[in-house]
């Protein structure tokens, strides 16, 4: 927050005085206006976003991509952290977990990761309406 001007204004006569102007040389009075111009910059940092594909012969989301724009917990940086599930296959699943921080001009990858996971079977959309 930045203050960028005070002004002091008699109440009386409405004439404009400096801070230390006690009593008005106009008037004589000691009433005041004082207005105040307060600068403040609002950043809004957290921002997310998720895509998602279906395959319209099974159950549940095919591919999913979820993107975050944060600041990081231990350093207050800017952050962006990227989480891809890809459930293409019908025996894995994987997950690709990315995290980059914002280091003066350039972004930094601080975590990448890519784990396997034997996929759940899925149905076929006509053997769960059957079962």
């Amino acid at each position: 927050m930045v203050v960028e001007s005070i002004e002091y204004i008699c109440k009386n006569c409405n004439k404009e005085l400096k801070e230390d102007e006690i009593p008005c040389m106009n008037c004589n009075s000691s009433s005041r206006k004082i207005s105040i111009v307060i600068k403040e910059t609002l950043v809004i940092s957290d921002f997310i976003s998720r895509a998602r594909t279906k395959n319209p012969n099974i159950s549940g989301h095919t591919y999913e991509i979820t993107n975050k724009m944060k600041t990081s917990g231990e350093t207050q940086l800017p952050t962006k952290e990227t989480m891809i599930i890809d459930r293409t296959s019908n025996d894995i699943t994987i997950k690709h977990h990315i995290v980059m921080e914002k280091e003066g001009d350039d972004w930094i990858t601080k975590h990448d990761e890519i784990v396997e996971f034997n996929a759940k079977i899925r149905q076929k959309k006509n053997q769960q309406n059957e079962g």
